[in-house]
C-alpha cells in the first residue's frame, strides 16, 4: 500500500487514508516503534519551496509542545520525491468522542471543530472564550517565533484529549515565504496574507462560527438566540466586542497581534456588566441639544424617512448577493447569484409578492464574483474576477451556459460590473490588482467574445481596493463611493492629512460620477470630507434626484439605522434624515432597491424587509 503514495518514510506502515487534497495526504499509520499515529505527506513542486518548509520544521516541532498546538512528534524529508513527512498524534475519535483505540481503526475519524459543531450545535459563550483563548495563545506562540499559520479555520482545529488544538501545519511559514498559500475564502482579510493579523482575522471568524452556528459569511450578524442567552449582559456582549475587533475587515480596527486577542479573551472570562449606553447617550444628547439648537434649526433636513416593515419575517440567506441590478419589478422578484467554496454556484430568488425564497446550488458550478439581470436577454449574467468568464443562468435557476471570452487571467480585472445602455454591453472596471492599479474599463462584445478596453478620460478617482458602484438616472451615469487607497496606489505610503489604516491604505470616502456618454469621471465629494460610520449601502433615487446612503449599527454597538441624502450641492455633505416609524438598528443590509411605482426605498436586512418613504419635512 505504501507504494501507491509518494515519499512514505522507511519503518512506517500505512493502514488507510484519513484525508487527501492536492499534493497532501494524511494517513492512519503505525510508526517504527509500533505505535498508532497520523502520518502526513506533503509533496511540493519546487526544491526551493521544500527547503523553506524544512527550515521551519525544527522550530515548529519545539513550539508544538505548547498550549493549543497539535504536537509534531517527528518529521523528515524524502528528497527524491520532494515530500515533507510529519508524524502527529491521533486526534479524538469523532464517533466515540474519545481517544483512539486500535479496535476502532476501521471506523476512526478525527474529531475536528467542524464535526463538533455538526454534532453539538453552537458552543456556550464560556466555552468559546475558553477555547478561543487557548487557540489565540497557540497562534501567538507561532507569531512570536516569526511564523504564521495562514489557514486557520474550523476544519484545521482538531480535538486532543477533549480540548481543541491548532493543526495542519502545511501552510505554516515565515513572512515573505515563496511558498504561497491562498488561504480559504471567508477567512482571509481584505488586506491579504503575510501578517499576524491574517491569523487573528481567521480565528475571529472561526470563533464567530463556533458561537453562533452561522457561516463566516454572515459575520457580524447575530442570531436572536445569542443575544437572548442569560449570559449576554455579563459575557456575551464582551465576546461580541472581541470578535468584532478580531475579524474586522479594516486593518486599523483589528487586533494587531494574536497576543492582544488572547489578552482580551482572558479578560472577558470573569464577566462584566456594561454601563447603560442609553442613559449615557440620553444625558449627553440633551446637553448637546441645548448648545446646538440654533445650528440645527438653520440646517434642518429638507426630508424625513418613514419606515414601515412589509415582510412577516426577517431577511437573511447564506451567500445572498442580490442587488438593484438583479431586481425584476415586472415579476416582482429579486435574484441572487454567488459562488462559495462550500456550496459552489448558488442561485436564489426571492418573491416580493409572497416573501418566499427558492434556491439551488451547483457544487461544481463556475466561479462568479459579480452578476446582474441582463435587460435584453432576460437571464442572469455572472462574471468572474480576473478571468472575465461569463456564466449565464436562466431566471428559474434550471440552466447554465458559458459565454466565451478572450481573457484568461488579468490580476487587475477585479472591479465591479455595470450595464451600458448606450453600447448595450456589460462593462467591468479594472481595479486594485496584484500588479498595480488600473482604472480603465472593459466592455464585453457578445459577437466577438472579447472584452474591449475603454481608457478612462478626464480626472480619475484615486486607487481603491473596494468600490461601491451603483447606477444613476437611466444607468447612463454611475456613482462610485471610495474604499481604501492613496494617491499613488503604493502600499505603505503615508499621506499627510489623511487618517486611518496606519499608513497602509486610507479610507477615501469620496464620491465620483462616471458619465458613460463622455467616458469621464467627475468628483462630487472630496476625499474624507464626509466619514460615514458603519456605512451599509448606497443607491440613487431618481424621484429625488439624490443619492441615499444607509448607515446602521454593528452588533454590540446599537445605533438606529440612518438615511443620509446628498443632492449634488458641492458645498454640502450628505444630510441625515430624521427617521420615524419602525426604524431599526441594521447589523446587515443585504440589498437596497427603489420601488418604481411608489418610489419607496426597500431595505432588505436581517431584521426584515422595510419600505421607506422619503417625504418632505
Amino acid at each position: 500500500m505504501n507504494a501507491t503514495l509518494p515519499g512514505v518514510p522507511a519503518g512506517y506502515q500505512v493502514v488507510r487514508p484519513l484525508s487527501e487534497r492536492a499534493g497532501s495526504w494524511v494517513q492512519l499509520a503505525i510508526n517504527p516503534a509500533g505505535g498508532w499515529c497520523g502520518l502526513k505527506l506533503q509533496q511540493v513542486a519546487h526544491a526551493e519551496s521544500l527547503a523553506e518548509l524544512i527550515a521551519t520544521r525544527g522550530q515548529l516541532q519545539r513550539l508544538s509542545s505548547g498550549e493549543g498546538l497539535m504536537p509534531l512528534l517527528a518529521w523528515g524529508v524524502e528528497a527524491e520525491a520532494r515530500v515533507l513527512w510529519e508524524e502527529l498524534p491521533l486526534a479524538d475519535n469523532l464517533l466515540a468522542e474519545g481517544r483512539f483505540v486500535p479496535e476502532q481503526s476501521d471506523t476512526y475519524t478525527p474529531l475536528s471543530l467542524v464535526a463538533w459543531l455538526s454534532e453539538h450545535g453552537p458552543a456556550s459563550t464560556a466555552q468559546v472564550i475558553e477555547w478561543g483563548s487557548r487557540l489565540a495563545e497557540a497562534a501567538a506562540c507561532l507569531h512570536e517565533a516569526g511564523l504564521f499559520h495562514r489557514d486557520v479555520k474550523p476544519a484545521n482545529i482538531l480535538f486532543l484529549r477533549g480540548r481543541p488544538a491548532l493543526a495542519d501545519y502545511g501552510s505554516v511559514g515565515r513572512a515573505g515565504s515563496s511558498v504561497e498559500f491562498p488561504g480559504t475564502e471567508g477567512y482571509v482579510p481584505p488586506d491579504g496574507l503575510g501578517s499576524p493579523a491574517l491569523d487573528v482575522f481567521a480565528l475571529g471568524r472561526t470563533l464567530y462560527e463556533l458561537w453562533t452556528g452561522r457561516d463566516r459569511f454572515h459575520f457580524p450578524s447575530l442570531p436572536p438566540a445569542v443575544t437572548r442567552r442569560t449570559d449576554w449582559d455579563t459575557h456575551g456582549w464582551q465576546l461580541n466586542e472581541i470578535l468584532l475587533h478580531a475579524a474586522d475587515g479594516r486593518p486599523s480596527h483589528r487586533y494587531g497581534t494574536a497576543r492582544q486577542l488572547h489578552a482580551a479573551l482572558i479578560g472577558a472570562a470573569p464577566g462584566r456588566r456594561r454601563i447603560s449606553r442609553r442613559a449615557f447617550l440620553g444625558a449627553a444628547g440633551a446637553g448637546a441639544g441645548v448648545v446646538g439648537a440654533a445650528y440645527i434649526w438653520r440646517n434642518r433636513p429638507s426630508h424625513r424617512a418613514v419606515w414601515r416593515k412589509v415582510s412577516p419575517a426577517g431577511f437573511g440567506y447564506e451567500t445572498w448577493s442580490g442587488h438593484e441590478l438583479s431586481c425584476d419589478w415586472t415579476r416582482r422578484t429579486i435574484y441572487s447569484l454567488s459562488h462559495s467554496s462550500r456550496l459552489g454556484l448558488s442561485w436564489q430568488s426571492f418573491s416580493l409578492k409572497n416573501w418566499t425564497r427558492e434556491g439551488r446550488d451547483w457544487p461544481q458550478g463556475p466561479d462568479v464574483d459579480n452578476f446582474f439581470l441582463h435587460p435584453e436577454t432576460q437571464d442572469l449574467w455572472g462574471v468572474a474576477h480576473r478571468s472575465g468568464k461569463i456564466t449565464r443562468v436562466a431566471l428559474d435557476g434550471t440552466q447554465l451556459s458559458a459565454q466565451s471570452s478572450n481573457l484568461a487571467e488579468e490580476p487587475r480585472f477585479t472591479g465591479p460590473i455595470y450595464w451600458n445602455p448606450l453600447t448595450r454591453r456589460v462593462g467591468k472596471l479594472n481595479g486594485y490588482g496584484e500588479s498595480g492599479i488600473d482604472l480603465n474599463r472593459r466592455e464585453f462584445d457578445q459577437k466577438s467574445g472579447e472584452w474591449k478596453v475603454l481608457p478612462t478620460g478626464g480626472s480619475q478617482p484615486w486607487p481603491r481596493m473596494k468600490e461601491l458602484l451603483f447606477p444613476g438616472r437611466n444607468r447612463k451615469t454611475w456613482f462610485m463611493f471610495g474604499g481604501g487607497g492613496n494617491p499613488s496606489g503604493r502600499q505603505g505610503e503615508k499621506v499627510k492629512d489623511l487618517s486611518g489604516y496606519d499608513g497602509q491604505f486610507y479610507p477615501l470616502d469620496d464620491l465620483w460620477e462616471l458619465d458613460l456618454a463622455t467616458n469621464r469621471w467627475r468628483s462630487l465629494l472630496p476625499v474624507q470630507r464626509w466619514r460615514p460610520a458603519n456605512l451599509k449601502s448606497a443607491i440613487y433615487h431618481a424621484g429625488l434626484d439624490a443619492v441615499l446612503f444607509l448607515t446602521g449599527s454593528e452588533p454590540g454597538r446599537s445605533q438606529t439605522a440612518g438615511l443620509h441624502m446628498w443632492s449634488g450641492a458641492p458645498d454640502k455633505v450628505p444630510q441625515l434624515l430624521p427617521s420615524i416609524g419602525e426604524a431599526i438598528p441594521l447589523f446587515i443590509c443585504w440589498t437596497l432597491v427603489v420601488e418604481p411605482d411608489t418610489q419607496d426605498l426597500w431595505v432588505f436586512a436581517d431584521e426584515g424587509v422595510f419600505a421607506v418613504s422619503i417625504r418632505p419635512a
